[in-house]
């Protein structure tokens, strides 16, 4: 960074005036003014670099009030949602606890059910085992009833030979005649009573058959309820646990929710208080940015009004130069316009066309082709001038530039945006302060400085020199010429 000028310069410019009465008091003047244009000038460009510092900070501020704005925005929306976490949990809580209750009872009626449940398979296998018992009853029964029948049917025998022997003892064995016929009645019914006894016996065994089937199958369902219970009681068992558990998660979880909460309201409250600071401070280096500016504008009024007076300073030949191509140019385009080559509308148009695939944004209008004809033979030889200047380049009123230098003139690279920037300069729109004033100054000449950004963070500090161009008496814009302090 350059000194701006102090105390101890003025003294040293004091020591440098002449000394001796008899020199020359238009001399002593001359010097003054130039030695006063010369720190001018020097200042100026110190004000620009101060001004271009002051600028990346205020930058720099502005991006980090946006980014604090944004941090509170979050962490707001982060306390909202904080306190929308803690109402869902303490909501959950609450179902958790009536759940555990519901399951306590659903518990104890399971339990109930699992008792009710063994004591019907209890049942169920009793009874299996008495329909065994019954069915072997049945089967002694039919025994029985087999030998009675046996039974009946020798007596039936006996009665009929004793009755043949009564036949046979004639008036004497009448008496015994009558018993063997009682005999062979209680025979017969003895007969057809086991006969019905057998009848019935068959029936009841067959649905007894299909009774201890019945009960078999009911008893093996049971068995495998009975485990299925089993399986469920040792579920049960642990789903109170479990819930139990879940309960106390949830409580935690609602401990911790509500101290984050407390600690987002106070994280809130803390980047509130920040942004605050950081955002007057954007605003202080806001207006610092502007007064500097304003500074800067007056140095370069300064520097233009010791020109004007016809003092040689160093930048003298520069702006001597640049009003030369300014008036080639002009007359170029005036001569142009005379021949018919172009009509001073289109020459004049500002209906910016962008080229598609460009990027930082480049633009076509109806002069562009009629001035990368024209301007290169006047632009190209001024790069030669001084081994300090970086670019001679023609801007309209609204900061176009349509012709480059050639070095400055490459075709735009696809996603490469840096390159672009630095070697695909033509075509562009300039609409920063420099490009602004320079293609609007409708003076002889107007002198800038200002920094150059050179990419990677590099800065380069520069002073522009640029001269109005008029065309049939239009302000058309002007010429710019940059190089290096």
């Amino acid at each position: 960074m350059n000194v701006p000028l102090d105390a101890k310069t003025l003294v040293q410019v004091d020591v440098a005036l002449p000394s001796s009465k008899s020199e020359d008091a238009d001399m002593v003047s001359e010097i003054v003014v130039q030695d006063v244009a010369d720190r001018v000038g020097q200042l100026s460009i110190t004000l620009a670099e101060v001004s271009g510092d002051v600028q990346d900070v205020t930058d720099l501020y502005q991006n980090k009030t946006n980014g604090f704005r944004e941090l509170h925005n979050g962490i707001n929306s982060m306390a909202a949602r904080g306190r929308q976490v803690v109402s869902a949990a303490g909501a959950a809580l609450e179902t958790a606890a009536m759940a555990r209750e519901k399951v306590d009872d659903s518990s104890r009626r399971l339990r109930q059910m699992m008792s009710d449940v063994a004591s019907l398979t209890a049942h169920v296998t009793d009874i299996t085992g008495q329909l065994a018992r019954v069915s072997q009853s049945m089967e002694a029964v039919t025994k029985i009833s087999l030998h009675v029948s046996e039974l009946a049917r020798q007596t039936n025998l006996l009665s009929l030979n004793a009755a043949i022997e009564a036949a046979r003892a004639g008036e004497h064995g009448r008496g015994f005649k009558v018993v063997a016929g009682e005999v062979k009645e209680l025979s017969n019914q003895a007969g057809q009573a086991t006969a019905e006894i057998g009848k019935t016996m068959g029936d009841l065994a067959v649905q007894m058959g299909k009774a201890i089937e019945q009960a078999n199958a009911a008893t093996a369902l049971a068995g495998q309820l009975r485990n299925s219970t089993d399986l469920v009681g040792a579920d049960i068992d642990v789903l109170p646990q479990a819930l139990s558990n879940v309960h106390e998660v949830q409580t935690d979880i609602v401990t911790s929710a509500r101290a984050i909460g407390g600690d987002l309201d106070h994280a809130e409250q803390e980047i509130k208080i920040m942004a605050r600071g950081v955002e007057t401070a954007s605003i202080s280096l806001a207006n610092a940015s502007q007064k500097l500016m304003a500074l800067t504008d007056t140095s370069e009024t300064l520097i233009s009004l010791t020109a004007r007076l016809g003092v040689d300073t160093v930048d003298t030949p520069f702006i001597r130069a640049v009003q030369d191509v300014g008036a080639a140019i002009a007359m170029r385009f005036g001569d142009a316009v005379t021949q018919g080559r172009i009509v001073i509308t289109d020459l004049f148009d500002e209906a910016y066309q962008p080229i598609k695939g460009t990027y930082p944004q480049q633009y076509l209008t109806r002069f562009t082709e009629f001035t990368d004809e024209i301007l290169p033979e006047l632009q190209e030889p001024m790069l030669k001038f001084s081994e300090k200047i970086v670019f001679c380049a023609a801007i309209d009123r609204n900061g176009y530039i349509p012709t480059h230098n050639v070095k400055f003139s490459h075709p735009h690279r696809m996603g490469e945006a840096e390159w672009n920037a630095r070697h695909g300069r033509n075509r562009r729109i300039f609409d920063d302060r420099v490009g602004l004033n320079a293609g609007r100054n409708q003076q002889s000449f107007l002198l800038q400085a200002y920094r150059r950004d050179m990419g990677n963070g590099e800065f380069a500090m520069m002073k522009d020199v640029s001269a109005p161009i008029w065309v049939a008496g239009r302000h058309w814009g002007g010429v710019r010429l940059a190089y290096l302090v």
